[in-house]
């Protein structure tokens, strides 16, 4: 059976970047608009009601992960979190590879050879993962390291959707800032424990 986490799960300074990271669902998805996805969410929940709910945690993946990732130092047991958390990459992981399907499909964007590539390695690499855990099914999905993939996950496909904006693609600040907040999350996460 898992035994409770009692060491500080993560560095430092991630949960406040997890605060940073959920905060950029209230910014502007694109430079010139004022609308963001807790307004888009909003709008869309008015519409679908609670059919809404999975396609709004879907794309609010990231921002859910960067609330999760906030509240690891307020919980004493982290392997709650570290299942939510993992719920979250996949949920994340699921979606790069819908979009990468379409960039391939489609092969009209910037840079959709070299994003599908990224979507596919990251799909492989965490499959095999998630298959060495679901062969022991007490053990918890190591926080540190799904925290890591997450905003690995985060910071390549921002990369990726600023490079759309070469080809007149638009970008805004809740991207912008999104990839800061994940590269950061990544040095932190590199770094050796403080």
């Amino acid at each position: 059976m898992a035994q409770a986490t009692t060491a500080p799960a993560l560095p430092r300074g991630v949960a406040n970047l997890g605060v940073l990271l959920a905060g950029c669902s209230a910014l502007p998805l694109t430079y010139g608009s004022s609308e963001s996805f807790l307004d888009f969410a909003w709008e869309l929940l008015k519409i679908a009601g609670l059919g809404a709910v999975p396609t709004l945690l879907a794309i609010g993946s990231p921002f859910l992960f960067g609330a999760l990732l906030a509240a690891v130092p307020f919980v004493r047991n982290t392997d709650g979190i570290s299942r939510w958390v993992s719920t979250c990459v996949v949920l994340m992981q699921t979606q790069l590879v819908v979009v990468g399907l379409l960039a391939a499909s489609l092969r009209e964007f910037v840079a959709w050879l070299p994003f599908t590539g990224f979507v596919a390695v990251t799909t492989v690499i965490y499959l095999w993962e998630y298959a060495r855990y679901a062969s022991d099914t007490d053990q918890v999905p190591n926080l540190r390291r799904q925290a890591r993939w997450g905003a690995m996950l985060i910071t390549g496909f921002c990369l990726w959707l600023r490079l759309q904006t070469l080809d007149g693609g638009v970008s805004g600040p809740a991207i912008d800032i999104s990839l800061a907040v994940c590269a950061l999350i990544l040095t932190r996460l590199a770094a050796k424990h403080r």
